[in-house]
C-alpha cells in the first residue's frame, strides 16, 4: 500500500472515529459507564465480604481500562489539539491520570485516595439533555469569570489565617498546659495553630479556645482578660467580615448567571418563533392552510387561557372560583341545580371561610394538647372526641366543595387544585384511621393508626391559601425551591464525592475502646476503673469496643457526617477523631494524622463557605425577583413603588411651640430644643454609661461611695431635664413623644433606685432600671444620618417578617406535632440529649427543642438521641422495648430555615445601593424638617418656605446649600405643584413631586406631561386601589384643571423668577457663578418678588409665558 493510500485510509478512519465519538449512542454509553463506576465506588463499606473486595478491585481496573481507551479513542479521532480545547476533556484527562497513579500507588503501598470518584462529575453532562443545562452552564461560566476574585479572596483568607496563627503562637505558644492535659486546639506548632485559627473563623467552639487562652494567661483576675481582644478581632474581621464576602460573590455570580440565562432564553424564544413560522409557511404548500391557522389560533388561545387562569389565581384568595364552574358537577348537578347554587353561595361566603378557619385553629390546638406518652390519659380521650367533630366538619366542607366544583373531570374541579388534594388527603386518612381504630384488630393496627393520625398535622396548612400574603410568601418559597433544584443536584454530587473520598480515608478507623489506654480489639476486654469527679471512690466498668455515632464506615454514614460538618455544628470533634485515626479496627493515637485536617479545610471552603452561600444567595435573588415581578406591568421598579407607598401613607407631624414668645415657658422651650442642650445631655448619657461600666466585684468602700454620688448627680441632671421638658412642652405634648416617655420611666426608675439604695438597705434593689439609661445611647444614633438608615432598615425588616414568621411558625408546629407522635415515647436519659430538659413529650418542649435545633446547637447529638436502639419511656404501653427510629435522620436534616436571612438581606439592599439615589429610607428627613416650617401639622406651608426647606435638606432628598439656585429653580419648574390662593403648597403633593422628579417617574417633555400624568394616575389606581377611593391619587398627581391657564403653580412662579434673574444677569453682565455667590445676599429680594408674583397670580405676566 502506497503512502498516499495509507494517508487517505488513516484520514478516513479518523473522520469515522470523530463521527462516532460525537454520536448520541457514544454519549449515553459513556454516561452509563460513569454511572456504573459511581455505583461501584459508592457501595464500598466497612466490613464488606471478600467477594465484594475482589469484585470492586477488578471493576476498578476494568473501568480504568475502558475510560483510558475512550480517552485515547477521542484523542485519535479529534486530534490532540482539538481534544484539549474542551474543558470536559481536560478534566477527564486529569481524572484518568490521577486514577492511574492511584492504582499504581495502591499496588505498591496499599490504600486509596478515592480519586476515581471524581469521574462522577461527568454525570453533570446529563444536564445537557434537560432544561436546566443553560442555567447550570451559565452559573459555571459566571463562577469561572469570577475565579480571579475567588482566588484572591482565598489568598487573602489564607494570609489572614497565617498572620493570626503566627500572632497566636507568639501570645499563647507553649501556654496551653493544664492539669487535664494539652487540648486539641493550641498554638504550640504552626500546623495546629493554623487549624485552630481556621476553627475560630468558622465560629464553632471559638469561645472555648478563648476561655483556654484567658486561663493560660492568669485567668480573669490575673490579667488574662486582655487577651480576649485577640479573639474578638479575629471573629469580627474574620468570621463576620471576610467570610461574608463569599456571600457577596455568590449573589453577584447568581445575578450575572440569571441575566445571561434570561437573555439566552429570550433569544432562543425569538428564534423558535421564527423557525416555527418558517416551518408553518413551508407546510402550507403541502397541507391545508386552514389547519395551520387553526394551530396558531389554538396555541394563542391556550396561552391566553393559561395567562387568564394565572390572573384568576392571583385575584382569587380562596383557591376556588368565585363564579360557579360552567360544567355539570359529577354529571348530576347542573349549573342551575338549586342544591348546587345554594351550596355555591354557602361556600363562597366569608362566614363559611371564617368558620373553617376557626375549626382549623381549634384542631391545631387539640393536636398540640395531646399526651404522646400516656395513651390512657383522660385528656386524650376527650381530645379524640373533638377530633371526630373536627373531621366531620372537614368532611362536610370537602363534600360541599365537590358538589359545587365537581370532582376531577372538568377544569376548575375540586381535585385540580393541589390545596384541595391536600385537604382531601387529610380527611380521607383521618376517616381510614377511625375505621382502623374501630375495628376488632385495633391493637394490631396501632402503628398504622398512628401513622395516619400523624397526617393531621397538615391541617394548619389549610390556612395558607386563605391568607393571600401568606400564600404569596409560600409561593415565593416554592419558587425558590424550583430555582435551587439544579444547584441542589450539584451540591449532592459534590457531597457524594467527598463522602466516597472520606470512606477511603477513614473507613473502619473510628473505633475506640471505652478504656482509652487500650488500642486494639484484643486488648479491649475485662474491667477497668473509672474516676469520676463527683465521686471520691473509682467505679468499675466493663471495657467496650465502640464506634463513634458519626463515622465514615459507609457512603450513607459519610454523607450524614459531612452534612453535620456543613452545618458547622460539632465539626471540631469529628476533625479531632479523624486526626487520631490509625488503621482499621485499631484505636486512636492523639495527633497521629494531622494532615487529614486539610480534608476538612477544603470541604469547608467548598460547602459552608461557598455552596451554602449560593443557596442563600439564590433565595435572596428569588425574593427580590418575586417582589419586582408584580410591579412589571406598572412600569415601576421596587424603589419607586416603596417611595410612592411612603408618600401615600405619610402625614405631617406636629411640633409644639409656645405662643407667647416673651414668657418663661418659651425661653425654657427654646433652651431644651437647642443643639447645645442636646449635646450636653448626650455627654451626660455617655458619662452615665461609663460610670455604670466602672462597678466591679469587691470594690473598695470609698470607690463605691464615689460611684454612688456620681450616679445620684447624673440622676438629678436627668430629672431636671425631664422637669424642664414637661414645663416647656406641657404634660400632654411631653408624653406624646415616645422618647420622652422612655426618658421619664428611666428617671422615675433611677430616683427609686437612688432612694432604695440610700434608705432601703438590702430590702429591695431596682438597680436594673439604671440599664435603661444605658439604652439612652440609642438617642445618639438618631443624630447620625447613616445610622438612621440602618434603624429604618431594621424597622422594614420587622414589617416584612410577620407572614414569614407565620409560615415558619406553621413549620415549627408541624414538626413539633410530628416529633411528639414519633419521638414522644423515648425514655428520658441524662446521658443523651433527650432528657428532662430536651424532649418531645409535650408540645412546648418540642417547640423549644426544635428552636434549639434551628440555631444549630448540638442538633446532631439530639438526632443521635432519637435514633434506633433508644428505650421506651416506662409510662408507655408499648410491648417492644425500643422507641427510637432512624426516621430521625430525615426528620432533623430536613429542618433547615434560611428565610430570615433572605428577608433581612432584601431590606439591607438599601445599605449597599448608591447613596445618591433617593429611597424611602431618606424620606423621614423630609417629614422631620417639614415640621419645623409647619409646627401645627396643617399640611401646608408657603412655597417660599418650601424652597428654603429644600435648600436646607441635603441631597438626595433636598437640594442642599451648595446647589446653584438656577438648578434648584429648574427642579421646581419640573415639580410644578399647585399653589393655593394664600401661596401655600400641600405636604403630600410636594413630597410626591419631589420623588417623581428625583426618580424620573413617568417624566417626559412638556408637551407629553399631560399624557404621562394620566398614565401615572392609572398606575397608582391599579397598584393602590384603596388610596384611589380616598381621592389621594388626585392629590399627589393634580388633575390638569389645577395646572391649566389661570391657575398658579410653583413651576410658573420659579420660571418667572428664573426669567427675571436671566434679564438681570444680561443687564449687569454677571456670570451664573457670581449669581450663586451673591444668592443669599439677595434671598429676601427673591422672596418678595415671588410673593408679588403670587399676589398677582391671575393677571401676572408669568402666566402669559405659560398660557
Amino acid at each position: 500500500m502506497s503512502k498516499t493510500q495509507n494517508f487517505c485510509y488513516n484520514t478516513h478512519f479518523r473522520f469515522t472515529v470523530r463521527r462516532m465519538v460525537k454520536t448520541q449512542f457514544m454519549y449515553w454509553l459513556v454516561i452509563t459507564l460513569v454511572f456504573l463506576n459511581t455505583v461501584c465506588v459508592s457501595i464500598e463499606h466497612y466490613g464488606q465480604p471478600k467477594w465484594m473486595d475482589d469484585f470492586l478491585y477488578k471493576a476498578e481496573w476494568a473501568f480504568l481500562g475502558i475510560f483510558m481507551f475512550e480517552m485515547l479513542f477521542k484523542m485519535f479521532g479529534l486530534g490532540v489539539d482539538v481534544y484539549f480545547q474542551s474543558s470536559f476533556n481536560i478534566f477527564d484527562f486529569v481524572v484518568i491520570t490521577g486514577s492511574l497513579i492511584e492504582v499504581i500507588w495502591g499496588e505498591l503501598k496499599g490504600g486509596s485516595f478515592g480519586i476515581s470518584v471524581l469521574r462522577a462529575l461527568r454525570l453533570l453532562r446529563i444536564f445537557k439533555v434537560t432544561k436546566y443545562w443553560t442555567s447550570l452552564r451559565n452559573l459555571v461560566v459566571s463562577l469561572m469569570n469570577s475565579m480571579r476574585s475567588i482566588i484572591s479572596l482565598l489568598f487573602l483568607l489564607f494570609l489572614f489565617i497565617v498572620i493570626f496563627a503566627l500572632l497566636g503562637m507568639q501570645l499563647f505558644g507553649g501556654e496551653f498546659n493544664f492539669t487535664d492535659g494539652r487540648p486539641y486546639t493550641h498554638f504550640d506548632t504552626f500546623s495546629i495553630a493554623l487549624i485552630t485559627v481556621f476553627q475560630i473563623l468558622t465560629g464553632e467552639d471559638w469561645n472555648e479556645v478563648m476561655y483556654l487562652a484567658i486561663e493560660s494567661q492568669g485567668g480573669i483576675y490575673g490579667g488574662g482578660m486582655v487577651y480576649s481582644v485577640y479573639f474578638i478581632i479575629l471573629v469580627l474581621f474574620g468570621n463576620y467580615t471576610l467570610l461574608n464576602v463569599f456571600l457577596a460573590i455568590a449573589v453577584d455570580n447568581l445575578a450575572n448567571a440569571q441575566e445571561l440565562t434570561a437573555a439566552e432564553e429570550a433569544d432562543g424564544q425569538a428564534q423558535n418563533e421564527v423557525s416555527a413560522y418558517s416551518s408553518m409557511e413551508s407546510q402550507v404548500n403541502e397541507r391545508n392552510q386552514i389547519k395551520v391557522v387553526l394551530l396558531v389560533a389554538l396555541i394563542s388561545s391556550m396561552s391566553f387561557f393559561l395567562d387568564s387562569e394565572d390572573t384568576d389565581d392571583l385575584e382569587n384568595a380562596f383557591g376556588y372560583p368565585r363564579k360557579i364552574v360552567p360544567y355539570s358537577s359529577m354529571f348530576i348537578f347542573s349549573t342551575s341545580n338549586p342544591l348546587r347554587v345554594l351550596v355555591h353561595k354557602l361556600v363562597c361566603t366569608k362566614y363559611f371561610e371564617m368558620a373553617v378557619m376557626i375549626v382549623i385553629c381549634l384542631s391545631s390546638i387539640s393536636l398540640a394538647a395531646e399526651d404522646p406518652v400516656d395513651d390512657t390519659n383522660p385528656r386524650n380521650k376527650y381530645l379524640n372526641y373533638l377530633d371526630y367533630l373536627f373531621t366531620t366538619v372537614f368532611t362536610v366542607e370537602m363534600v360541599l366543595k365537590i358538589i359545587d366544583m365537581g370532582v376531577v373531570v372538568h377544569p376548575g374541579s375540586y381535585c385540580r387544585d393541589l390545596w384541595n388534594l391536600m385537604d382531601a388527603t387529610t380527611v380521607i386518612c383521618a376517616l381510614v384511621g377511625f375505621a382502623f381504630a374501630g375495628s376488632p384488630k385495633a391493637g394490631k393496627n396501632l402503628s398504622t393508626v398512628k401513622s395516619l393520625r400523624v397526617l393531621r398535622v397538615l391541617r394548619p396548612l389549610k390556612t395558607i391559601k386563605r391568607i393571600p400574603k401568606l400564600k404569596a410568601v409560600f409561593d415565593c418559597v416554592v419558587h425558590s425551591l424550583k430555582n435551587v433544584f439544579n444547584i441542589l443536584i450539584v451540591f449532592i454530587l459534590f457531597q457524594f464525592i467527598f463522602a466516597v473520598i472520606a470512606v477511603q480515608l477513614f473507613k473502619g478507623k473510628f473505633f475506640y475502646c471505652s478504656d482509652r489506654t487500650k488500642r486494639f480489639v484484643s486488648e479491649c476486654k475485662g474491667y477497668y476503673y473509672v474516676y469520676r469527679k463527683q465521686y471520691q471512690q473509682p467505679e468499675v466498668a466493663e471495657r467496650e469496643w465502640n464506634v463513634y455515632p458519626l463515622n465514615y464506615d459507609s457512603t450513607i454514614n459519610a454523607m450524614l457526617t459531612l452534612f453535620t460538618v456543613t452545618t458547622g455544628e460539632g465539626w471540631p470533634g469529628i476533625r479531632q477523631v479523624s486526626m487520631d485515626t490509625t488503621e482499621e479496627n485499631e484505636g486512636p493515637i492523639p495527633f497521629n494524622r494531622v494532615e487529614v485536617s486539610l480534608f476538612y479545610v477544603v470541604y469547608f471552603i467548598v460547602f459552608p463557605f461557598f455552596f451554602v452561600n449560593i443557596f442563600v444567595a439564590l433565595i435572596i435573588i428569588t425574593f427580590q425577583e418575586q417582589g419586582e415581578a408584580e410591579l412589571a406591568e406598572g412600569d415601576l421598579d421596587k424603589n419607586q413603588k416603596q417611595c410612592i407607598d411612603f408618600v401615600l401613607n405619610a402625614k405631617p407631624v406636629s411640633r409644639y411651640m409656645p405662643e407667647d414668645k416673651d414668657s418663661m415657658k418659651y425661653h425654657i422651650w427654646k433652651m431644651v430644643i437647642s443643639t447645645p442642650f442636646e449635646y450636653f445631655i448626650m455627654v451626660m448619657i455617655c458619662l452615665n454609661t461609663i460610670i455604670l461600666m466602672m462597678s466591679y466585684y469587691q470594690e473598695p468602700p470609698m470607690y463605691r461611695a464615689v460611684i454612688r454620688y456620681l450616679n445620684s448627680t447624673l440622676t438629678a441632671v436627668f430629672t431636671v431635664e425631664a422637669i424642664f421638658k414637661i414645663i416647656a412642652f406641657g404634660v400632654r405634648n411631653y408624653f406624646k413623644d415616645g422618647w420622652n416617655v422612655f426618658d421619664f420611666i428611666t428617671v422615675i426608675g433611677s430616683i427609686t433606685d437612688a432612694l432604695v439604695t440610700e434608705f432601703g438597705g438590702n430590702f429591695v434593689s431596682l438597680g436594673f432600671l439604671r440599664l435603661f439609661r444605658a439604652a439612652r445611647l440609642i438617642k445618639l444614633l438618631r443624630q447620625g444620618y447613616t445610622i438612621r438608615i440602618l434603624l429604618w432598615t431594621f424597622v422594614q425588616s420587622f414589617k416584612a417578617l410577620p407572614y414569614v414568621c407565620l409560615l415558619i411558625g406553621m413549620l415549627f408546629f408541624i414538626y413539633a406535632v410530628v416529633g411528639m407522635q414519633v419521638f414522644g415515647n423515648i425514655e428520658l436519659n441524662s446521658d443523651t440529649e433527650i432528657n428532662r430538659h430536651n424532649n418531645f413529650q409535650t408540645f412546648f418542649n418540642s417547640v423549644i427543642l426544635l428552636f434549639r435545633c434551628a440555631t444549630g446547637e448540638s442538633w446532631q447529638e439530639i438526632t443521635m438521641g432519637c435514633t434506633a436502639r433508644r428505650y421506651c419511656d416506662p409510662k408507655t404501653l408499648k410491648t417492644e422495648p425500643e422507641c427510637g427510629t432512624n426516621i430521625a435522620y430525615v426528620y432533623f436534616t430536613s429542618f433547615m430555615l434560611n428565610l430570615f436571612v433572605a428577608v433581612i438581606m432584601d431590606n439591607f439592599d438599601y445599605l449597599t445601593r448608591d447613596s445618591s439615589i433617593l429611597g424611602p429610607h431618606h424620606l423621614d428627613e423630609f417629614v422631620r424638617v417639614w415640621a419645623e416650617y409647619d409646627p401645627a401639622a396643617t399640611g401646608r406651608i408657603h412655597y417660599s418656605d418650601m424652597y428654603e426647606m429644600l435648600r436646607n435638606i441635603p441631597p438626595p432628598v433636598g437640594f442642599g446649600r451648595k446647589c446653584p439656585y438656577r438648578l434648584a429653580y429648574k427642579h421646581l419648574i419640573r415639580m410644578n405643584m399647585p399653589v393655593a390662593d394664600d401661596g401655600t403648597v400641600q405636604f403630600q403633593t410636594t413630597l410626591f413631586a419631589l420623588i417623581r422628579e428625583s426618580l424620573s417617574i413617568k417624566m417626559r417633555s412638556v408637551e407629553e406631561m399631560d399624557e404621562a400624568d394620566e398614565e401615572l394616575r392609572r398606575t397608582l389606581k391599579k397598584l393602590w386601589p384603596i388610596h384611589s377611593k380616598k381621592n389621594i391619587v388626585n392629590l399627589v398627581v393634580p388633575p390638569n384643571s389645577e395646572l391649566c391657564e389661570g391657575k398658579l403653580t410653583v413651576g410658573k412662579i420659579y420660571a418667572g423668577l428664573l426669567i427675571l434673574e436671566n434679564e438681570r444677569a444680561k443687564k449687569t453682565g454677571r456670570t451664573a457663578e457670581k449669581d450663586d455667590q451673591d444668592f443669599y445676599q439677595k434671598k429676601a429680594t427673591h422672596t418678595n418678588e415671588g410673593r408679588e408674583i403670587c399676589h398677582e397670580g391671575k393677571t401676572t405676566v408669568v402666566e402669559h409665558f405659560f398660557a
